[in-house]
């Protein structure tokens, strides 16, 4: 437990530093990235028969394809020696959002995925299955026996900037705003639309599966997950809680899938050796102290 606090309370310290010393101008120094890889890659996902709609005329006698329910991960991993004894960082970020939101900000400052990789950190950045960025079934759009159609959820511009707190209008920020709302604009574009199959809920377990399979391949990690990839991260740990060291949550949504993922039973007790930073926007403005930090 001591281990998965310190673990949790160094990722916490990382984020809280870099997000309160923010230049006015835009425009700080920084110290190059040195790396010994970066990329991407995919993890999960499985193969889907295409509809005869899909296939076309020329290949309407073959059978034909697509690869679906994969997740999009970028990484960077630092040098061997930078990286000894830290725990990768698994970042997540919520529905409509990409891995855009940790790689940089809008107004050209390093991301947390830089920060986390300079400090030693290997860093993941995954990108759910069914985010227009990753990909997702194209067959319902083809299919005349689907009952239900299939259907894209897409945060709309004038609700990003009440929802994200940026101001109480759009247009007008808040006195103590820290958001560049000059580059607002960087923002609305990076936001995609997110498909949910016919008939279905925007469930975590697809999404999960792939995270599992990313935490499978990099050994245990510590999640940072963001809104409503709050469920995936959660459902990911419920079902391998040794893949995971700690959990930064920032504003996840829903209490239930908290507890449900900590309860008691005796298939989750195993559990309380994870340790778990909630972060809300009641709290944040005021967290860059640890002390004030609340570990649950």
């Amino acid at each position: 437990m001591k281990h998965a606090a310190y673990v949790a309370m160094a990722v916490f310290t990382l984020i809280a530093l870099h997000s309160a010393d923010a230049p006015a101008d835009g425009a700080p120094e920084r110290q190059p990235l040195v790396l010994s890889e970066m990329g991407i890659l995919y993890v999960g996902g499985h193969e889907a028969a295409l509809t005869s709609a899909q296939r076309g005329r020329r290949s309407a006698a073959t059978t034909q394809t697509q690869t679906v329910g994969q997740a999009l991960v970028h990484y960077l991993i630092p040098t061997e020696e930078a990286r000894a004894g830290k725990s990768p960082v698994v970042m997540v970020p919520g529905m409509g959002l990409t891995s855009y939101l940790y790689l940089g900000t809008p107004d050209g400052r390093d991301g947390w995925a830089q920060i986390f990789a300079r400090a030693g950190h290997p860093v993941y950045i995954f990108d759910e299955p069914n985010n227009a960025i990753a990909g997702f079934d194209v067959n319902p759009f083809s299919s005349p026996q689907e009952l239900t159609a299939p259907a894209f959820t897409r945060w709309p511009n004038e609700t990003v900037w009440r929802r994200w707190g940026i101001g109480p209008e759009v247009g007008t920020a808040f006195d103590d705003s820290r958001y560049p709302v000059e580059k607002i604009d960087q923002l609305y574009a990076s936001i995609t639309p997110v498909y949910r199959a016919p008939g279905a809920k925007f469930g975590a377990s697809v999404k999960a599966e792939a995270l599992v399979e990313l935490l499978e391949a990099i050994g245990p990690a510590t999640l940072v997950l963001h809104s409503a990839s709050g469920p995936t991260g959660l459902e990911a740990t419920r079902m391998q809680p040794d893949l995971v060291n700690a959990i930064v949550a920032v504003e996840i949504t829903g209490r239930q899938p908290m507890r449900r993922t900590f309860g008691t039973t005796s298939r989750t007790s195993h559990l309380s050796a994870c340790s778990v930073i909630t972060l809300t926007s009641a709290t944040w403005p005021d967290a860059t102290r640890p002390a004030e930090l609340r570990l649950v």
